[in-house]
């Protein structure tokens, strides 16, 4: 490796480091967690609270059950004047997403390669991951990271 090279590796590095732990404002363990699901077809999970008022949230999912597996991120926010959820992004099976919504069951995104999993509006600003009956897997299992 050059010398130009191994500099510009460091620098890429250093400012990975730096956005990623807390540096200029970054992401920290404070501003990220995760849940897991694993729900029954024909089913939804429990409903599962936004983490931020009025912020932006990076929303990643995966549905991690084989030959189903896939994947999806949208960005949403959930307003706390009209109980709304506004989202865009993007899923494995429908590709690009955007919509806002304050009624439970909106479609937010797919989870897996077919469509068969998706992550839903649920009551009071919630959201929630449903298997379709026509699933054909007994169950769905994966993933939600949220990073605001």
């Amino acid at each position: 490796m050059t010398t130009a090279k191994l500099f510009y590796a460091v620098l890429i590095n250093a400012t990975l480091v730096c956005a990623f732990t807390g540096g200029a404002q970054g992401l920290t363990a404070d501003t990220i967690s995760t849940v897991s699901y694993n729900v029954a077809a024909g089913s939804c999970s429990h409903p599962i609270a936004i983490p931020a008022n009025n912020r932006p949230v990076l929303t990643m999912g995966t549905m991690i059950m084989y030959p189903y597996d896939g994947e999806g991120i949208v960005t949403l926010f959930r307003g706390n004047t009209q109980n709304t959820i506004v989202w865009a992004g993007v899923d494995f099976a429908a590709g690009t997403q955007n919509h806002s919504s304050s009624n439970p069951g909106d479609h937010l995104m797919s989870l897996d390669s077919n469509g068969y999993v998706d992550v839903q509006t649920a009551q009071s600003t919630h959201i929630q991951v449903c298997a379709s009956s026509s699933f054909p897997l007994p169950r769905a299992a994966g993933y939600l990271t949220f990073a605001y």
